[in-house]
């Protein structure tokens, strides 16, 4: 088995507060705004943080065109 280094180790999975403000903040870096981006406060009581989920919620077609355009300039693949 492969001893871990440093530079291995696997990065620790965020509280869903944590990635809810990271989520929030990058789109806000591209420009974007997601008005009913919260945490799903049901799934968040979940002891397993596995299960807790963020709600992205709804968005108008200019948001998302802009979303989309905001991913093909990261490299996600189009279809």
């Amino acid at each position: 088995m492969k001893e871990l280094t440093g530079a291995d180790e696997p990065t620790p999975t965020p509280t869903i507060d944590e990635a809810h403000t990271r989520l929030r903040d990058a789109l806000a870096d591209v420009g974007i705004t997601l008005p009913s981006l919260q945490v799903d406060q049901v799934s968040a009581t979940h002891r397993d943080p596995r299960y807790h989920l963020l709600e992205l919620g709804r968005c108008n077609v200019d948001v998302a065109t802009r979303l989309t355009a905001a991913l093909n300039r990261a490299g996600a693949p189009t279809p």
